[in-house]
């Protein structure tokens, strides 16, 4: 009989929790409780949209369904991409009974099912994970149905289950992604274990939170400390594996080793074989050197105070793989404040170096490609050294993943790609003014462009600038994808003599330059062989230089030119040059040649092939003689490189005309197709030719 009653207060004791969990447990009650709970920790709405189950099989389990966590109201009102700023399909847990016997609740194995946590700020700039603690739900609502007696809720950990993290940044977020993470024990005695995947990184977290190791992508942390003072230190294999992190391409700073706290941060590494350190202090300042050149930021609020110091710009270039311009003394200052949309202005601007200076303001933004907008001033500028300095070749970075083809022998036009594909990955909207651009000899001033560059589309319309003698203006078009490129391009009194150089035959004096062109294509090569379009060259009163005369000539006529008295000392005298060229798809025909020099006279029909580089020309050069002209029609064919010249058969005869100087003035026909029907300058009338002397011409060969 005792066994008995033994058995059956051994049942009653076994059923007093599952009475007491029966009678504790209210669906109603409990969403109300977890409501109040959350809104007195952190002040944000809690809501359980779907059922609040309890199973009793093979223990208590319980189960909540469609769990909402509510973004703060501003941030609701304010474009907020979503009401909610975590979600989770389900919260479940075990409840232990025995603990109900003496008032407490413990729940065991906590999971929480897809959780989708949110992170973003409001307009005004509040996060909305800041926590605003609040009454409790009872004394807000004002509801006189008092909520039962608390009982305090304990629990081991909590384990995430196929979870998702978004924190949403200005033009861009980032994701992380959760398979599985435990986080057990509480408080000081927290620790994490288990994967998760950071912008497509996967990292693998272990240990307690005081001593976080983390390890993944070439990183090896450990995060340490309180929370209100965190430590980090490790080392990284490659920084430039971090980037999709950042959403920008990092530099490939390698062995990077680092160690700092709450406020200060140090970390050493090499790039391009260079060291590399950058230091930082929170509030405060952060610096980096690299190669001699310093870059420091100083934090003031949200202000960024920003200075340069480089001596040498593409010594720079040499370590981190990129061809940058040779500029030296480069020093620069701007301020950084944020603005409206996330973006970041760029105020003050100053940049002095050796060769030149360049001021202004402007506007840094990110949506979903970096973009630069503003108003640009320079006093003075060597363009010249504003070409980058091509890199040694140990140097040298891949410019792109695509295999660059080898270029064939003795091409004029080269097969090497062209960046288009860089006009992609930025936008900009520039008002650009230089006072004074030089250009090797040339002097441009007042020059003026709008560049516009926008969804892989460049225009630069306008662009006009002063030369010495006159005018130049124009627009340059381009595209990624498809590559192709338009330039327009009209100039009156350009100087030659400082576009070229004075020697080699290189002509002198004021010209007119029409050039519309346009064609498509990733290379030069490509750009020419589709190019169609018109150029025209028209020079008066030139010189050209008399050594480069004679090689012409000697070229032209071949051996038999030897024996002319031409002297090749000085320059000779140009009464005209006119050039034009209509081409289409790649194939270019003379619509007009005349050269009318001292002792030359040139006029010419045929055309070229852009594409294969080869031409089929006719000229006709008269060379003067002692007052007499000494003619020779010319065949030139074949390569550029190396081409075919022969005397043109005349009446089955091939030879030179010996004749009084041609009286026809071909020059203004020449000069107005040259200028695409334009007028512009006149050349000095022609001398009436003088009767031919035989006695002069066999004086002039027996010098």
């Amino acid at each position: 009989m005792k066994r008995g009653y033994a058995v059956l207060g051994l049942i009653a004791l076994l059923a007093l929790p599952v009475l007491a969990l029966r009678w504790w447990f209210d669906p109603a009650d409990l969403k109300l409780r977890a409501a109040d709970a959350v809104r007195r920790a952190t002040g944000w709405e809690l809501t359980i949209a779907g059922p609040l189950t309890l199973s009793w099989t093979p223990m208590p389990h319980l189960r909540a369904g469609d769990v909402h966590l509510a973004n703060p109201p501003s941030l609701s009102s304010s474009g907020s991409a979503r009401p909610d700023m975590a979600t989770a399909q389900s919260v479940e847990a075990g409840i232990a009974l025995l603990p109900l016997l003496t008032g407490r609740v413990r729940l065991t194995d906590v999971r929480v099912v897809e959780p989708d946590i949110q992170l973003e700020r409001a307009a005004d700039g509040q996060p909305n994970w800041r926590i605003a603690r609040a009454a409790p739900l009872a004394e807000t609502t004002g509801t006189s149905a008092p909520l039962r007696p608390r009982r305090p809720i304990e629990f081991d950990g909590v384990r995430i289950s196929q979870g998702r993290l978004a924190w949403r940044l200005p033009g861009r977020t980032i994701e992380m992604i959760v398979p599985d993470l435990l986080l057990s024990g509480v408080g000081a005695a927290a620790a994490l274990d288990g994967t998760v995947a950071v912008a497509g990184l996967p990292f693998v977290v272990h240990g307690p939170v005081t001593s976080l190791h983390v390890s993944g992508a070439g990183a090896d942390l450990t995060v340490g400390g309180a929370l209100d003072a965190p430590t980090l230190s490790g080392t990284l294999k490659d920084l430039s594996v971090l980037s999709p992190l950042a959403g920008v391409p990092l530099p490939p700073v390698r062995d990077l080793i680092f160690a700092g706290h709450a406020d200060q941060l140090e970390a050493h590494g090499q790039w391009g074989g260079a060291p590399v350190v950058l230091a930082a202090e929170w509030p405060g300042r952060a610096t980096l050197s690299l190669a001699g050149a310093s870059l420091s930021l100083d934090f003031s609020g949200d202000t960024i105070d920003l200075k340069a110091d480089i001596p040498d710009l593409a010594a720079i270039g040499t370590v981190a793989g990129l061809a940058l311009p040779p500029l030296t003394h480069v020093r620069a200052n701007a301020r950084l404040q944020p603005g409206p949309g996330g973006d970041t202005a760029l105020r003050g601007l100053r940049i002095m170096a050796d060769q030149g200076d360049l001021s202004g303001d402007a506007v840094l933004g990110w949506n979903g490609r970096p973009s630069l907008r503003g108003s640009l001033v320079s006093q003075r500028l060597d363009g010249s050294a504003l070409m980058p300095r091509p890199l040694p070749a140990a140097a040298a970075a891949p410019a792109s993943p695509v295999p660059q083809a080898t270029p064939k022998a003795g091409r004029v036009f080269s097969d090497r790609t062209l960046p288009f594909a860089a006009l992609a990955r930025a936008d900009a909207d520039l008002q650009v003014s230089v006072g004074s651009l030089r250009i090797g000899q040339l002097n441009l001033l007042g020059v003026q462009g709008h560049v516009r560059l926008l969804a892989g589309h460049l225009r630069i319309d306008p662009l006009q600038a002063q030369t010495d003698g006159g005018t130049v203006g124009g627009r340059f078009e381009a595209d990624a994808d498809p590559a192709r490129a338009a330039l327009m391009l009209n100039a009156s009194g350009l100087n030659l003599n400082a576009v070229g150089s004075s020697e080699g035959g290189a002509l002198a004096g004021m010209a007119d330059v029409d050039l519309v062109m346009a064609g498509q294509g990733s290379t030069a090569h490509a750009l020419a062989s589709t190019a169609t379009g018109h150029a025209g060259l028209a020079l008066v009163r030139g010189e050209i230089d008399n050594a480069g005369l004679a090689g012409l000539l000697t070229g032209l006529l071949g051996d038999a030119m030897r024996g002319l008295p031409v002297d090749g000392r000085g320059r000779s005298a140009v009464r005209c040059l006119g050039l034009s060229l209509q081409v289409t798809s790649g194939k270019a025909v003379l619509q007009a040649l005349t050269l009318d020099a001292t002792r030359l006279r040139v006029t010419g029909e045929g055309g070229a092939d852009l594409a294969n580089e080869t031409s089929d020309l006719l000229l006709n050069v008269a060379v003067a003689v002692g007052g007499t002209s000494i003619a020779a029609p010319v065949h030139l064919d074949g390569p550029w490189r190396t081409p075919h010249v022969r005397m043109e058969p005349k009446q089955g005869r091939v030879g030179f005309t010996i004749r009084a100087p041609d009286a026809t003035d071909t020059c203004p026909s020449a000069l107005l197709a040259a200028r695409d029907g334009r007028p512009g300058p006149a050349p000095e009338a022609a001398a009436a030719p003088k009767p031919a002397k035989p006695a002069d011409l066999l004086r002039s060969l027996l010098r």
